[in-house]
């Protein structure tokens, strides 16, 4: 068993007994009452570039989120030829990648869940890997068949192939159900992941060095009016735009000054 991670760092170790066999997985059953009620068999596979119709349907919010609503997932699904075209390109780009792999699971021979798996080094500064567990989905109506759990199993058993101690699983902020999943299988809360268009963060860090560039041009011509009117920083209340009936201020016609009338020594 391999040591856990630093104090902060700890994801999940080996979340469940997996198995290394890709094919099918045995008819499971339960009794309810005296009736006996046998599942439909779950098969895996790794997904090929046929399935990116049915993988749209399951993973079709463009943002990166889950449709897990029913009927929302069918709203949503982009079936043009150029959103396919893209889909499929990204499965055979994950299929030629040795450290990633997108499993499909089938419910009769139907896609009926996906995860997306990905090796990569635990810390930056560690040589421990984890096994990345993403997009982990289930249609609606083939919830409660057993696919998450198969799935899961998968991937813990590719951990162990690949001899990465530690599985991290990234599931949807607002999604209780897949997060309440994944407490129940020993996965501990260490982070929160973030996502924001590359636009947007280009344009909100353009704004934030114009207005440093405009505060540095404001600050040099408050020291230079200083210098040249030393007077005018000698009060805390002072301004640069100063009120016409500052005693600083330049004599209007506007404000006329009163002058006191003195009488002359020689008529008085």
């Amino acid at each position: 068993m391999a040591s856990a991670p630093a104090a902060g760092v700890v994801v999940c170790h080996r979340l469940i007994a997996g198995t290394a066999d890709r094919s099918i997985v045995g008819h499971r059953s339960q009794h309810e009452g005296s009736a006996l009620v046998t599942r439909p068999s779950v098969t895996v596979r790794d997904a090929v570039p046929g399935d990116a119709f049915a993988l749209l349907a399951l993973l079709s919010d463009p943002e990166g989120g889950l449709a897990r609503s029913e009927g929302v997932r069918a709203e949503r699904v982009d079936a043009s030829e150029a959103s396919v075209a893209e889909a499929s390109a990204a499965v055979g780009r994950i299929a030629a990648d040795p450290d990633e792999r997108l499993v499909v699971g089938l419910v009769e021979n139907e896609v009926a869940g996906v995860v997306h798996l990905r090796r990569a080094p635990l810390s930056p500064i560690r040589v421990q890997e984890s096994v990345r567990v993403t997009s982990l989905t289930v249609a609606p109506e083939h919830r409660g068949k057993g696919v998450g759990t198969v799935l899961m199993s998968v991937a813990t058993a590719w951990a162990e192939e690949k001899d990465a101690p530690f599985v991290v699983a990234v599931m949807p902020a607002r999604d209780r159900e897949a997060n309440r999943y994944v407490t129940r299988l020993g996965f501990t809360q260490i982070g929160v992941v973030r996502v924001a268009a590359t636009e947007a963060l280009r344009s909100r860090f353009a704004g934030m060095a114009a207005g440093s560039r405009d505060t540095g041009r404001m600050i040099a011509v408050r020291k230079s009016l200083r210098r040249r009117h030393p007077h005018l920083g000698t009060s805390p209340a002072s301004s640069l735009s100063l009120s016409p009936l500052s005693p600083l201020a330049p004599m209007s016609p506007r404000y006329p000054v009163a002058r006191r009338e003195t009488a002359d020594p020689a008529t008085a």
